[in-house]
């Protein structure tokens, strides 16, 4: 007994230096949403993080074949719905359970749900607002390779995603560029998704997450 009791300290700090190395793995993912040619990655220096401070590196970028971007202007320079035109990006954290939500495609007239602030949008939460002449610059331009569909993302912005969109015990969140388009006729917008990317998450304990590669895809 009084070997246990001795050799108890260093079985306690053998788990708690376990426990660190599981959590310092690099992370790292990759995709590309099919529906928009918009490409997306995500890295961090750890596994596991602590709720208050989930920061890591997200980059995004519009692909094209051989390191051009032509073939995707037309999601820029065009976009317009019925009688909406295209005016800005946002960038969007939320929850996967709201993916579908129809606060984006809602039952009106044309198919899509008319809202007054595109800034303040239930459950999801709002990171920055992108100008869409900056968002047809080159900052934002990718490089993808055929055949093989390797690609490469220049453009990349440190973002601390809010502690709110963890709510779940395990879960799914996502990271989302929206096109925002208005209406002067019905007098507000509506949102055009126009690519994502999403991580699992599961909480180790009430201060920490660990990132987890999702198996299948959201719907769109």
């Amino acid at each position: 007994m009084r070997i246990f009791y001795k050799l108890l300290p260093l079985f306690l700090s053998m788990l708690l230096l376990i426990g660190m190395v599981a959590g310092c793995g690099n992370f790292e993912r990759k995709s590309i949403d099919t529906h928009s040619g918009f490409g997306y990655m995500i890295r961090s220096k750890r596994t596991s993080l602590n709720i208050n401070d989930v920061t890591m590196d997200f980059y995004y970028a519009f692909l094209g074949g051989q390191g051009s971007v032509k073939s995707q202007k037309g999601l820029i320079h065009d976009g317009g719905i019925g009688n909406y035109e295209l005016i800005c990006y946002v960038l969007y954290f939320y929850e996967g359970q709201y993916h579908s939500q129809t606060t984006f495609y809602g039952p009106s007239e044309e198919g899509y749900n008319v809202f007054g602030d595109y800034r303040n949008v239930d459950n999801y939460f709002f990171v920055r607002e992108l100008p869409g002449d900056e968002m047809n610059s080159g900052k934002y331009s990718g490089f993808l390779e055929f055949p093989s569909c390797e690609y490469s993302i220049n453009h990349y912005e440190s973002l601390t995603v809010p502690k709110e969109v963890f709510e779940r015990k395990a879960g799914t969140f996502v990271f989302s560029v929206a096109g925002i388009n208005y209406s002067k006729r019905d007098d507000g917008y509506c949102i055009n998704r126009i690519g994502y990317i999403h991580l699992n998450y599961e909480y180790l304990d009430e201060h920490t997450i660990l990132l987890l590669k999702p198996r299948d895809p959201l719907p769109y």
